[in-house]
């Protein structure tokens, strides 16, 4: 299983975030940087197994760790709808 990290270190914006997570999974160029298009990519395009391991997330504003839990809430349906992934 490959492990992908997802770094959010210094991340401004939301936009930012979702960019972290196409650059990291190597999404394709159509990702829509929100949370309808991240389902589409995660249970599409992306090669399984994978791990994917958040880090920097200890500093993210009040906002942004909102933004963050609805973005894991995105890859927990993701494995319930039969993507192989692992969150750390």
């Amino acid at each position: 299983m490959r492990t992908v990290n997802v770094d959010f270190t210094n991340v401004r914006s939301f936009p930012e975030m979702h960019q972290r997570i196409e650059l990291a999974l190597e999404f394709p160029d159509y990702y829509g940087k929100n949370l309808d298009a991240l389902w589409d990519c995660l249970v599409r395009d992306i090669p399984t197994p994978v791990t994917v391991v958040f880090l920097g997330t200890a500093r993210l504003t009040a906002d942004q760790k909102l933004m963050l839990r609805d973005i894991i809430q995105v890859f927990h349906a993701a494995k319930e709808h039969g993507v192989e992934l692992v969150l750390t």
